[in-house]
């Protein structure tokens, strides 16, 4: 797989390969919070909760991506509508944010629970696993493991 361009439908297992051919999913409450996010194929009978909220995967990549995810966490200050949470489920969110920009985030994550994996980087600060650096020897040694 190649950093961001390359996502692994959360449905199905398979790879979606062409970010126009995938759909970031999402949960809203009656106050448009929002929290059960997924990557899918789109139109391949893995979208198949029509109760959800839905944009292509190329809408949140790059730097128009960027501004997207975080407008979801604040309105900014053109907006200014006030400090309300607009995101239930934070830790989900940021993996969410992580597959669609970090690189490596997607192709380490398999084998983040990997026994081999938590011993090398279980002691880490919260941030050193999740550099791109890092995410790549993560997802080589994965690899090189399965």
């Amino acid at each position: 797989m190649e950093p961001l361009t390359t996502w692994i439908c959360d449905t199905c297992g398979d790879a979606i390969e062409d970010a126009t051919k995938g759909l970031v999913v999402w949960n809203s409450d009656e106050s448009l919070r929002k929290d059960g996010f997924k990557i899918v194929h789109k139109g391949k009978h893995c979208d198949l909760d029509r109760r959800m909220q839905s944009l292509e995967v190329a809408h949140f990549v790059g730097q128009k991506g960027q501004a997207s995810l975080t407008s979801w966490l604040s309105y900014g200050p053109i907006k200014n509508h006030g400090n309300s949470a607009r995101i239930l489920d934070m830790d989900a969110y940021v993996d969410l944010f992580r597959r669609l920009q970090t690189p490596w985030y997607e192709e380490a994550r398999p084998y983040f629970q990997s026994e081999a994996i938590q011993e090398v980087w279980g002691d880490s600060n919260e941030g050193f696993p999740y550099g791109p650096d890092s995410l790549q020897q993560i997802a080589e040694a994965g690899r090189a493991a399965d």
